[in-house]
């Protein structure tokens, strides 16, 4: 490799430098043959410093903050999409549950909603309400067949109607699917 040396003449005289002068049109560097920058010795540190407590960097970011407008009419919102496959998966985690819960049930059966139980109870309840007081307005000196039939078809119903209700009860009451 060989070492070029130019003179300080020899580079403002060449063509190339004048043209490219008049381009840009700048100023004439100063340049001399060996010329070394002396060094400063400088704590950017200190000097960041002072520039923070005397709020010159924060005033130049409040200037570049107030030049930003943000148009954009949807600035700051949860897109459509993103809010979509939220719900998706909210759906499809509820979905699972529920299968999960129902792997538990007893094959061919369903869970009976709380309302329906409830409502079955109570009407359970009621025609027991009922069915004693028929019994009770049964007389008691007249034993004929066909009361004694009515009596014991009347405590047969009684027994079972007990039976339902002892099981509708329960918290989880599970019903036959055809």
């Amino acid at each position: 490799m060989k070492n070029y040396k130019y003179n300080k003449s020899e580079i403002l005289n060449s063509e190339n430098y004048k043209i490219i002068n008049k381009i840009y049109e700048k100023e004439e560097l100063p340049y001399d043959e060996g010329f070394i920058l002396p060094k400063i010795n400088q704590n950017y540190l200190k000097k960041n410093i002072e520039l923070i407590t005397n709020n010159k960097i924060t005033k130049r970011y409040k200037e570049k903050e107030k030049d930003i407008i943000f148009t954009h009419k949807n600035y700051g919102k949860t897109p459509e999409y993103l809010k979509q496959f939220k719900l998706e998966e909210i759906k499809r985690k509820e979905y699972e549950k529920i299968l999960e819960e129902e792997s538990h049930y007893p094959p061919g059966t369903k869970l009976l909603s709380e309302n329906e139980r409830i409502n079955t109870l109570n009407n359970l309840i009621e025609t027991k309400k009922g069915i004693i007081n028929i019994l009770e307005k049964m007389p008691i000196t007249k034993r004929t067949q066909s009361i004694q039939e009515k009596k014991e078809e009347l405590e047969k119903k009684l027994e079972q109607i007990e039976k339902e209700i002892e099981i509708f009860s329960k918290k989880k009451v599970f019903i036959k699917t055809n």
